[in-house]
């Protein structure tokens, strides 16, 4: 991910974080992802560079889209590994 990119991310939360401090309420960011029309590279870049971010900010979050345009999952597969282990990286796949 480019380092503009970073820089922006870290600039509009550490503006959220000021607000969440001051006003006392806490930041839950819901229904961030990355397009499927992008390589998984990318996409698992950005999606743990956000989730790490939002966690060294205090925000609670969540990655949007299961299946349809955003996903993490792939219905006949499994997960992608690449975004799974780039929003959680001590993920391990459960053994059947």
């Amino acid at each position: 991910m480019a380092a503009n990119n970073r820089a922006a991310i870290d600039a509009e939360f550490s503006k959220v974080s000021d607000w969440s401090k001051a006003a006392g309420i806490p930041v839950y960011l819901g229904e961030f992802g990355a397009d499927i029309s992008r390589n998984i590279q990318s996409r698992a870049s950005y999606v743990g560079y956000v989730a790490e971010e939002a966690e060294k900010f205090g925000f609670g979050w969540a990655h949007w889209s299961f299946i349809y345009n955003l996903p993490a999952w792939n219905g006949l597969v499994g997960w992608y590994p690449q975004i799974i282990t780039a929003l959680i990286p001590e993920y391990v796949e459960p053994s059947n």
